[in-house]
């Protein structure tokens, strides 16, 4: 893989290449001109902000907390689909807000700094790098907040009150902040999110089905997760990968098979089908026209753009009935004609 597009390598390769960065565009831009010069097939892994929506209508609040909180604590946040930011109506920010401090105290009694069960930033200056979103926010500090950059420790912190401009509210933070956005209806926490670059994952707690198809069908993101964080990449069978700007192509189990294999296609068409398609042969006469016409005809798709059946899907559906009850009546008048 190349690191920068001085260290390219001397002749072309055919397979894919996986690549997982942050949103760097330097970064980015030396990847793919690395690969662009080579028509290498890429996959690409960006990470980015990940967002959480939470209904509050029926909403366990508990349940919602500790999920939130582990999402974010794990690994201190350093992970590419660690939920960044979250967006709640107004009026129950205080109620996700109790039940975080709640969590808080249950998971580290003693605060997150004396704690084995919660980790450490990768090095000094990443450290002092997400302690500076700290400082610089205008949020207000539900815990935490007071960082040892030098000793590589930033502690779990969350902020509530956090406005869309806020320093948290700007880039990927990958670390333990967690910021609380408050919105005064879902068409506006989905805006919030459709304004931003596409997330590697996006989070949704509800229990109301036609909320969960609104957000899936008005966002768009890597993956979407209903009711947990993060639990989308260790779910066998799921791809993973990124949308947009958080990145493309998919790997995991027999996605990352796909991914890195090519699928080449082959035919080997026997002699009798010719008598089926003289019509590709010149001279093109007038018959062989209106054949051609008649074989390659656009293909009428059996829905229409909102995914509903059309006319041609519901006569589809019928017609093994209708061949069901020609062939009862063709045997019931052969049946009869014997007796006869």
């Amino acid at each position: 893989m190349c690191n920068t597009p001085t260290e390219l390598p001397r002749r072309p390769r055919a397979d894919a290449q996986p690549e997982k960065n942050g949103q760097n565009d330097g970064i980015y831009a030396a990847g793919r001109d690395c690969e662009a010069k080579f028509t290498t097939p890429v996959t690409l892994e960006l990470g980015g902000k990940c967002p959480i929506i939470v209904d509050p209508h029926r909403a366990d609040y508990k349940l919602i907390a500790r999920r939130i909180l582990w999402g974010r604590a794990t690994n201190s946040g350093q992970v590419c689909v660690s939920p960044d930011y979250v967006l709640i109506p107004r009026a129950h920010q205080k109620d996700l807000a109790d039940a975080l401090r709640q969590s808080y105290e249950e998971f580290w009694p003693s605060g997150t700094h004396e704690s084995a069960s919660f980790g450490r930033i990768v090095n000094p200056a990443s450290a002092k790098r997400v302690s500076g979103y700290i400082n610089e926010s205008k949020g207000n500090i539900l815990f935490g907040g007071v960082s040892e950059p030098d000793q590589c420790f930033v502690p779990l912190t969350v902020l509530t009150d956090v406005a869309k401009t806020d320093s948290t509210m700007q880039e990927e933070i990958f670390g333990p902040v967690l910021s609380i956005v408050p919105v005064d209806s879902l068409d506006e926490a989905i805006d919030f999110v459709n304004e931003r670059p596409q997330p590697l994952a996006l989070y949704v707690f509800t229990r109301d089905a036609r909320y969960k198809e609104k957000v899936a069908r008005n966002t768009r993101s890597g993956a979407i997760v209903f009711n947990d964080t993060m639990m989308h990449g260790t779910a066998p069978g799921l791809p993973f990968g990124g949308s947009g700007s958080s990145g493309y192509g998919q790997y995991h189990g027999k996605w990352g098979f796909d991914t890195f294999t090519h699928y080449r296609a082959s035919l080997d068409n026997p002699s009798w089908t010719d008598r089926f398609v003289q019509f590709r042969y010149p001279p093109y006469t007038e018959w062989k026209v209106v054949a051609a016409k008649a074989v390659l005809s656009p293909v009428v798709l059996p829905f229409d753009k909102d995914g509903k059946k059309t006319y041609l899907k519901r006569l589809q559906q019928c017609v093994p009935v209708l061949i069901l009850i020609a062939a009862v009546l063709y045997s019931r008048q052969k049946y009869q004609a014997r007796l006869s």
